[in-house]
């Protein structure tokens, strides 16, 4: 729920500080949005395995839960989206989380599978849908709940987890740890989008080289693509999202271990 809230703020301040002059949403829309903010990570939260059978057949895959982890990572916008569709079809028993009517619901359904995919590639995504006699724009819905998800990425993300617990973390988890931590505010004002970031001095060129690519570029890069995307998607607004870096350095802050920037060689970039 923590991420959920965090997630409608984001989106509360990227629509009525951006869009809502350009692109007012109608009641269905709201709802639609509002229903896959909600709902949009609920997949991670299946775990009976004969439901996971289930989802499996319903999306043409093998069932594989050799990691268990990246299985969720992977899969969880389509089983969210399963969820629904099992209510909506009342096929499984699974527990009702979607009370509505049955069309909103499929849209539903869409907006929350774009987390997972380059929604934009997808013709889909372009149509324009009429649902009781409401324009549905399923392209910028999609666009709006994945920039406002991309943007929850800073400090709070950790705020259940002290940093005498990384110990406990496998080296992956305390990467992405330390990359929520040094982003200290996320700030929106017009059409920037603000990072403030704070980073350790780092003690060698090489390790220099190999903070920067990751913590810097690659962990920005999903980002930049959607502001990059929306400014294609909706090139009548004349002043496109830009992201700003606000980078300072502190010796307060850790950087990474020796193992943790081997593995970031080796592994994530």
């Amino acid at each position: 729920m923590s991420h959920i809230n965090r997630v409608i703020e984001y989106l509360d301040n990227i629509y009525s500080k951006y869009f809502s002059s350009f692109m007012p949403l109608n009641e269905y829309e709201e709802f639609i949005l509002l229903s896959a903010v909600y709902l949009h990570d609920i997949g991670f939260y299946l775990h009976k395995k004969s439901d996971l059978e289930n989802f499996c057949i319903w999306k043409h895959i093998e069932l594989d839960l050799s990691n268990r982890q990246e299985f969720y990572r992977k899969m969880h916008p389509w089983i969210s989206a399963y969820w629904i569709f099992s209510n909506l079809t009342n096929c499984s028993t699974l527990p009702q989380i979607f009370f509505g009517e049955q069309n909103l619901g499929y849209c539903v359904m869409e907006i929350i599978i774009s987390h997972g995919i380059n929604f934009w590639e997808f013709p889909y995504y372009h149509d324009e849908l009429f649902l009781c006699n409401h324009k549905i724009r399923v392209l910028y819905l999609s666009y709006l709940l994945c920039l406002a998800d991309t943007l929850d990425c800073d400090k709070r993300r950790n705020e259940d987890t002290h940093l005498n617990m990384l110990k406990q973390y496998n080296v992956q988890d305390k990467i992405f740890f330390r990359y929520h931590n040094y982003i200290k505010k996320i700030k929106l004002n017009k059409s920037k989008i603000y990072f403030y970031i704070c980073i350790p001095p780092i003690a060698t060129k090489n390790d220099k080289q190999i903070f920067d690519r990751f913590y810097i570029v690659k962990m920005t890069e999903w980002l930049v693509t959607l502001l990059k995307q929306g400014e294609l998607l909706f090139s009548h607004i004349n002043k496109p999202l830009n992201l700003k870096l606000h980078i300072t350095s502190s010796i307060i802050e850790e950087e990474p271990t020796r193992e943790e920037f081997d593995y970031i060689k080796k592994h994530l970039i």
